[in-house]
């Protein structure tokens, strides 16, 4: 039932139904397929990008995070804002930081394919945030790419549905 409901969400054009629970409130937008264009979560993103942010993200972040865990580049001192809003509690940055690497990194599911599902998710909630950080780690990769040029165009269709 999971994996029915994540290929209806990836490829709306897919003649799979939604699932029963697609009838009441919010699910009904959800399967509704409404889904925010990719180029206008990225014009929300550059607006928010300006705005003050609601905890002190002025920190470097030397030292929040293991380096194995940082997603940054190699070499890189920078450490994303959502592991620094958590500077306040001792330890729980690089907990943070840990847990985001394992989700993407880990188990059989290739890590592009969960960023792809990350920024359809952002698009069905409008969320300008998520989609900044899926859209950033999908440009990384040669496969991140083809996906998120699927997405952007709305052509999730051509997605492979079986990677090797």
């Amino acid at each position: 039932m999971i994996l029915r409901n994540i290929s209806v969400l990836l490829c709306p054009q897919s003649s799979a139904p939604p699932p029963r629970s697609a009838s009441t409130g919010r699910n009904r937008r959800l399967y509704g397929f409404h889904p925010v264009a990719v180029a206008t979560l990225e014009k929300q993103e550059r607006a928010q990008a300006k705005a003050t942010a609601r905890i002190d993200l002025s920190s470097s972040g030397a030292g929040l995070v293991d380096p194995a865990d940082n997603l940054e580049p190699a070499g890189s001192e920078n450490v994303p804002n959502y592991v620094k809003a958590f500077a306040s509690r001792p330890g729980a940055p690089g907990a943070f930081a840990h847990v985001v690497r394992t989700f993407l990194y880990g188990g059989l599911v290739q890590p592009e394919v969960k960023l792809g599902m990350a920024l359809r998710v952002a698009q069905l909630n409008s969320n300008p945030y998520l989609a900044a950080h899926a859209e950033r780690l999908l440009r990384s990769t040669d496969d991140g790419k083809s996906i998120l040029a699927a997405i952007a165009a709305d052509k999730t269709t051509s997605l492979p549905s079986n990677r090797d």
